[in-house]
């Protein structure tokens, strides 16, 4: 298997991406042939594996056997039968062909339920790519030979890594428990039940340092937040206590001038130099010419109450099972410019928030999540009979972390929110003038000369000679240029066009996203043009307008909220 680099620089949309060319030798071609019935067992498991996978935290889901994940089903009845695995389990490094490699079936059973009926859940095989199934199968097999233990997981975590994930377990349990001491009646969404997001974003983190990514952009619900603010964000503590106990995140002199805060659980941070609030392409940083937005900036978005971004609750190899199927997920972001969704699944320990009482409607779930220990407990009983770590050092570290956090708190009476800690006005909005200030402009010229719009709106609509246009788009091109002349009747695709057209003209980029933007939802816009001939795509702004600004347009996906009422009389 060959992995090639794809650019693609179009006038539509910027991307890279890899393309993979699967070499398959005639010896690997022949063995799949003689061994069909291993070739149907193994996709199967791929197939199927996730649906047996132990995956739930509180072991309360029902699970059937899974059929298809018994060999005998496909003839395969003798566990100690040996069969050449060669193409058909990818246990070599991509593109290496290993030759005759003979397994017993015992192993090969084994091996691949240690990768798909284990602590994570891989499903992929429903992909229409079969590049991305094969790029899966290769990745997944390719790590662990059947000796290797499955709860070893990834090579290589040697034990300072493991104290380390415990450290961030044990930090954000003890986080979540000072605040439930001193604030008893805060509506916090604690982590409690879900503590390994925080190792899984470390990760996630820490992978994307090392692909040398410049920004993150992390959306983070209600759950959570003020854990991964304080123990991954750098988020002061006595700046928080101070915000619960009734201060501002704000600074003085800017509330003086009109600005206002947020709830608690609404808080937010910009981490200088990793996590900066899209810098570059604010600034318009990131050009063309320059890199691939992809390369430098990735939106992580952790959806829902109770589940979270990551995957992972086994006690034994909790840290290693989170890190792995972060790292698995980040290599495959990276590989095919995709998104890709991880769930991990976890338990609310308090329900919806603190003051709620979620027995009242789940007695039986509540009663066994209140009866067993923590998730950080659970893992440091384990370091800690293992020889990783010993009782002295873990109680010295943890009174360390609570008499921090109680001086922290102590501080939180004399605690101001300082000036310079508002990134309102740093970095590219440095020299801008705060709205309410007196030397803030009210009515700034925005106007554009009338014969800069005409070239702006004609070069919206203009198509090169050799270009197929719709019949229909003819009543989009032709009244618009006719209103454009007469200075009448502009609706409002066209003014949309001439904003941004002007501000190209000007030297801005403007980027718009959403559900087929390029056309328009309504069929308004056709910023886009395609060939009727070819399916070539133009977007006349850039290739007609002679202006250092680019229009990028990226369709991407909607989502509908639907709401349904039911009423005893209708």
């Amino acid at each position: 298997m060959e992995i090639l680099n794809s650019l693609s620089k179009n006038d539509f949309i910027l991307q890279k991406t890899y393309l993979i060319i699967l070499l398959d030798t005639q010896t690997q071609l022949t063995n799949r042939t003689l061994n069909a019935p291993l070739l149907r067992y193994v996709d199967s498991v791929r197939t199927h594996g996730h649906r047996a996978a132990q995956i739930d935290p509180l072991d309360l889901l029902e699970r059937e056997e899974v059929a298809a994940l018994d060999p005998s089903r496909y003839g395969l009845t003798d566990p100690s039968a040996c069969y050449d695995i060669n193409g058909i389990i990818w246990t070599s490094p991509v593109g290496t062909d290993s030759g005759p490699t003979k397994w017993e079936l015992k192993d090969i059973t084994r091996h691949l339920r240690e990768i798909y009926v284990g602590r994570i859940a891989y499903e992929y095989m429903h992909s229409p790519s079969k590049t991305e199934r094969l790029w899966f199968s290769h990745l997944l097999e390719s790590q662990a030979k059947p000796a290797e233990s499955a709860s070893t997981g990834i090579a290589g975590r040697d034990p300072p890594w493991k104290k380390f994930m415990w450290l961030l377990l044990r930090k954000s349990e003890i986080f979540d428990q000072f605040l439930q001491t001193k604030f008893p009646n805060l509506k916090r969404y604690g982590l409690e039940g879900g503590e390994s997001m925080i190792p899984a974003l470390h990760a996630l983190f820490e992978a994307a340092a090392a692909a040398k990514l410049d920004h993150i952009v992390l959306a983070m619900p209600h759950r959570g937040r003020l854990n991964l603010l304080v123990s991954l964000l750098d988020y002061v503590p006595r700046a928080l206590f101070h915000k619960i106990k009734g201060g501002s995140e704000i600074p003085e002199e800017l509330l003086e001038m009109g600005a206002s805060g947020d709830v608690v659980s609404h808080l937010w941070k910009t981490r200088a130099k990793q996590f900066s609030l899209l810098k570059s392409l604010v600034s318009g940083g990131l050009k063309e010419e320059e890199c691939f937005p992809g390369d430098k900036v990735m939106c992580v978005q952790l959806h829902g109450d109770a589940s979270f971004t990551g995957q992972g609750v086994v006690m034994e190899g909790l840290g290693l099972k989170v890190a792995r199927a972060v790292e698995i997920a980040f290599k495959y972001r990276n590989y095919f410019r995709k998104d890709i969704i991880i769930d991990l699944i976890v338990h609310r320990r308090w329900g919806h928030n603190e003051l709620d009482e979620p027995a009242y409607t789940q007695p039986l779930m509540y009663e066994k999540i209140r009866s067993r220990k923590s998730i950080p407990s659970l893992y440091e009983e384990h370091l800690i009979a293992n020889g990783t770590m010993r009782p002295e050092e873990v109680d010295v570290i943890l009174a360390d972390y609570r008499q921090w956090l109680a001086g922290e708190l102590a501080a939180a009476d004399s605690y101001s929110t300082p000036l310079s800690s508002a990134p309102m006005l740093k970095d590219q909005w440095a020299g801008l003038v705060w709205p309410a200030s007196e030397d803030a402009k009210r009515n700034p010229d925005t106007g554009v000369e009338e014969s800069t719009l005409v070239e702006v709106g004609k070069a919206s609509v203009s198509v090169p000679d050799d270009f197929t246009l719709h019949p229909r788009l003819l009543r989009h091109v032709k009244p618009r240029i006719q209103n454009l002349e007469s200075g009448k009747n502009l609706d409002w695709a066209t003014a949309e066009a001439l904003a941004f057209g002007s501000l190209m003209v000007e030297g801005y980029d403007v980027r718009i996203s959403g559900q087929d933007v390029g056309r328009g939802t309504f069929s308004q816009r056709h910023a886009m043009l395609v060939d009727q001939n070819s399916e070539r795509v133009i977007v006349p702004l850039n290739d007609s307008l002679k202006s250092t600004g680019r229009l990028e347009l990226a369709n991407s996906k909607i989502v509908y909220l639907f709401y349904f009422t039911w009423s005893r009389k209708h």
